[in-house]
């Protein structure tokens, strides 16, 4: 032994010539480590990210003790510590199990498909969802719905002992079995099964069930995209947005992935702040000058090429990302209103869309005033647009509504024929335009009723200004401007374009 780094005797541990070697190791590790982990911080959830910052004190803290008693083999004892962190924060097994116990969660679920995977193993699930689950917690109520789920888990634990059981949460399951697994023989037990009602404390509850059946051997995917399919597919079936019964996974899987595609692009718009906003421009009946535009939003796929809003706006507004998507479009406009004087485009305002998840944020009048006063733009320059189909009876929009009017902001009833709204609940909002939706000035054009010319006449009556959204040619411009509309917006008259262009249009 050359003894250059230590070296133990009969007078117990002795540092060598080299022993310094140690403390430039640890220290390199150290700051590599959390260089590492900063970097990444944002692919790690936040119990993720404490548990990694957590092995680095008791590392630190021994190289420290180390230093200041040399002679004492304590180092060991930190490492174990920082073991002990890492299973605490990755490794325990409560992390991977359901919250009513029994199966496992989709986290698992995650872990071993990923496993699988990598090992190139062949397996076969089936999914399944409870239908109408979320009617079923209104209907039955939480806690009995709850108790349902519980003895559901404990079925499949018990039943399927060659199997792996697994809880995606809102009524859908996942049983994972080898690649001989027969999965209609496996449906056919569960249908069996589910005839009967399963009963609780509080009586007995009928569940009807759809499936989804996946075979990774004909499924060339991710782990975690087959995982996440898998979820989606069962969600929709669990909503109702698709037929009830059995289907495979590879059917849907491509509508699924595109989905997936456009959550992917969304959540990097917002991320990167990256939302384009288009300018369509509102024309004056009487002079055909452009006297206004209505703000839209756009995101780019991966090829550069435009997503359909009606294909991103929805799944914002289910994944809860409609607030900060809206803040910024909001945040956008007041910048180009900022930097380009509308009086001196000849505009008079900018019509920008709320969606009415929008108001389930209490604080959206104040985030629309501090955006606002952080860009110095009036609210009289911007009128926001509520669609018809919102104007249900939901004392949140009337009272959110109200509040962004009495900061000054003026609103549009857009869309308006396309749902079921009357006159008294239009008079309810402070609305200041009407605009009718493209269909119904469309069937006017074709057929001219009189329906049209006379609720016209009733909303001037009303100090109401209307637009006629869908203007494609000319014709349909004259019809419209001899029954009295006062704005005009269309594709005779341009499309949505970009705000540079929108800008170059109007030069």
């Amino acid at each position: 032994m050359t003894h250059w780094l230590f070296r133990i005797d009969a007078d117990g541990y002795h540092a060598g010539p080299l022993y310094f070697l140690m403390y430039v190791c640890s220290g390199a590790y150290l700051l590599f480590s959390m260089i590492a982990i900063l970097r990444s911080r944002r692919n790690l959830l936040r119990s993720e990210l404490i548990g990694l910052l957590a092995i680095q004190v008791p590392l630190l803290l021994g190289n420290i003790l180390r230093a200041l008693y040399p002679r004492f083999l304590i180092m060991n004892t930190f490492c174990l510590l920082s073991i002990l962190i890492i299973f605490l924060s990755f490794q325990n097994p409560e992390f991977f199990l359901a919250e009513r116990g029994y199966v496992y969660n989709m986290k698992a679920l995650q872990a071993i498909l990923l496993e699988r995977t990598q090992r190139k193993i062949p397996c076969r699930i089936l999914g399944f969802a409870v239908q109408n689950y979320t009617e079923h917690r209104e209907f039955f109520g939480s806690a009995r719905m709850d108790e349902a789920m519980g003895r559901i888990n404990r079925y499949l634990a018990t039943e399927y002992r060659g199997l792996t059981a697994f809880y995606l949460r809102n009524g859908c399951y996942a049983l994972l079995g080898s690649g001989s697994t027969d999965l209609d023989a496996l449906t056919a037990r569960l249908e069996q099964r589910f005839a009967e009602p399963w009963k609780t404390r509080d009586g007995e509850l009928p569940l009807k069930l759809s499936f989804v059946q996946a075979d990774t051997e004909q499924l060339s995917c991710s782990a975690d995209r087959l995982a996440n399919t898998l979820r989606i597919s069962l969600n929709e079936a669990v909503n109702g947005s698709r037929i009830a019964g059995r289907r495979m996974l590879s059917d849907s899987l491509g509508a699924i992935e595109q989905r997936l595609d456009i959550r992917h692009c969304l959540e990097k718009a917002l991320e990167e702040d990256a939302l384009e906003v288009f300018l369509q421009p509102i024309v004056e009946s009487e002079t055909g000058r452009w006297i206004a535009a209505e703000a839209l939003v756009r995101i780019r796929n991966e090829a550069g090429g435009l997503i359909p809003p009606e294909q991103f706006i929805s799944l914002a507004e289910h994944e809860g990302q409609i607030v900060k998507l809206g803040e910024q479009v909001l945040s956008k406009v007041c910048a180009f209103i900022q930097a380009h004087d509308l009086a001196g485009l000849g505009l008079s305002w900018i019509n920008v869309n709320l969606s009415p998840m929008q108001f389930l944020s209490q604080q959206i009048p104040e985030r629309f005033s501090e955006i606002l006063a952080r860009w110095g733009v009036s609210p009289r320059q911007l009128h926001l647009e509520i669609t018809e189909q919102s104007l249900t009876d939901f004392s949140l929009l009337r009272t959110q509504i109200n509040s962004l009017h009495g900061k000054g902001f003026e609103f549009a009833l857009d869309d308006y024929g396309s749902g079921y709204s009357n006159l008294i609940r239009v008079m309810q909002y402070p609305f200041s335009h009407i605009k009718i939706d493209m269909e119904v000035v469309q069937n006017y054009c074709r057929e001219q009723s009189p329906l049209l010319p006379a609720l016209i006449q009733v909303f001037k009556q009303m100090n109401f200004s209307v637009t006629a959204e869908g203007i494609e040619t000319k014709e349909m411009a004259d019809a419209l401007r001899r029954i009295g509309c006062d704005y005009f917006q269309g594709f005779y008259f341009s499309r949505p374009v970009p705000m540079e262009e929108f800008l170059s249009m109007k030069a």
